[in-house]
């Protein structure tokens, strides 16, 4: 341990450097055509976009393109998010016939995942999504976007954050995948689930000319044909990739509960719960992550995450202080110097709260995540959480983050998680 070499330091290594990638011929943008130009809450529901070709698809470029357009002709549509996401309660990737992932309550999980990013972040998402943050700041629990005028529409973009397939790192073999391929599915919420719905505002909408685009790349022969002789021999390509699982439940009508999560991971790596109670006209599940301490001004609610046997600390974490504290250490934010959430204290003790448990042994190591194979339930306790039935939170919502593999052979594609 107390040896060392001496390397050449980057300033004075003046090389042009070996990390070329020849082998790579072109690259360039594709669009894929969904399976229908028209989709309503009332409709066609279901956006579906089968991604084939003979190239490789990097999936990190791939976005959602579509015109939203709003069906009154004389009240506006105000989303309550900035973007589409909102409008959006699902989303299922099948490579080669086999589901990959399948995340439920989609618009809320992202919205969620848009609050933990730092601000700037964040608003380049809002503006790159087409409809914009009208208004917003560090608080993170105070942005809108632009109403869309009467019989107005928008050209939108989104891409999807949460995808543990479209953020592996790794580019897609679209020419190994057979005849099933590469097939991406948003499915639209209900009419009003993502929308205002004050009596001056629009509840009719629909979208249109949607397209899938991401860049893939052409590798020259010799690389092409080592791939495809490792397959025919019998082996198999293999990518890993983090998803989620996302999961809601009813709560009893009491300041202390528990819930839990019916699922076996073998590389559960973090696990994310927020509440809700009842939506108002522009407050629901989509944008509001419930907290009673705004109300009761009692900040001294408790809360422990159970494993099967294992009690995952040995004590309560207690008051917004301690859960905001270690949402942070989850997000890897705890220890750094530039990273932080968009999320103020005053947002997290009102409908900004989101708790977080981080499992893994080693969060630096990959495949490091808590194994519940062996059936563990996985239970969270809380205490305190609010006062009266008017603040009680009323639905739960677990979002479990673990880790997959998708091994694709010469004959089918499998998921191992």
């Amino acid at each position: 341990m107390s040896s060392s070499q001496d390397s050449l330091i980057h300033g004075l290594d003046f090389s042009i450097g070996s990390n070329a990638a020849q082998y790579v011929e072109d690259r360039s943008e594709r669009a894929w055509m969904a399976s229908s130009n028209y989709f309503s809450p009332g409709g066609v529901r279901t956006i579906r976009a089968n991604v084939a070709g003979n190239e490789f698809v990097d999936l990190s470029s791939l976005i959602l393109v579509g015109t939203l357009k709003n069906d009154s002709a004389t009240l506006p549509l105000v989303l309550l998010n900035c973007g589409v996401h909102g409008l959006i309660s699902r989303f299922t990737a099948y490579v080669s016939g086999s589901k990959a992932e399948d995340i439920l309550h989609y618009g809320r999980t992202t919205e969620m995942f848009l609050r933990m990013m730092p601000e700037d972040v964040r608003r380049n998402m809002a503006t790159a999504s087409g409809l914009g943050a009208a208004n917003g700041g560090p608080a993170g629990n105070d942005w809108d976007t632009t109403p869309l005028l009467a019989n107005g529409s928008v050209r939108f973009t989104h891409k999807p954050i949460i995808s543990g397939i479209c953020n592996s790192g790794k580019y897609m073999p679209l020419q190994f995948l057979g005849a099933g391929g590469l097939v991406l599915e948003w499915e639209l919420g209900g009419p009003i689930d993502g929308i205002s719905t004050a009596a001056n505002h629009s509840a009719l909408w629909h979208i249109e000319d949607i397209r899938v685009q991401a860049s893939v790349i052409n590798c020259n022969s010799q690389l092409q044909e080592a791939y495809a002789a490792h397959v025919l021999s019998g082996n198999s390509l293999m990518l890993p990739y983090k998803t989620f699982t996302c999961t809601s439940s009813a709560l009893p009508d009491s300041n202390d509960h528990d819930s839990s999560i019916a699922r076996n991971f073998t590389r559960l790596c973090t696990l994310f719960q927020t509440f809700s109670r009842d939506n108002t006209e522009t407050a629901k599940e989509v944008n509001t992550f419930w907290c009673p301490v705004s109300t009761t001004l009692q900040d001294d609610f408790q809360s422990v995450l159970q494993i099967g046997s294992k009690r995952w600390s040995e004590f309560d974490r207690t008051g917004s202080a301690q859960h905001y504290y270690y949402l942070l250490q989850a997000l890897g934010y705890a220890n750094s110097l530039v990273s932080s959430a968009n999320i103020s204290l005053a947002a997290y003790k009102n409908n900004s709260s989101i708790a977080a448990t981080d499992v893994e042994k080693v969060p630096q190591a990959a495949m490091s995540g808590h194994n519940t194979s062996g059936g563990q339930q996985i239970t969270a306790y809380w205490k305190r959480f609010g006062t009266a039935t008017v603040n009680r939170p009323k639905k739960t919502f677990f979002v479990a983050h673990y880790d997959a593999v998708l091994e694709l052979s010469s004959t089918s594609a499998q998921v191992h998680s």
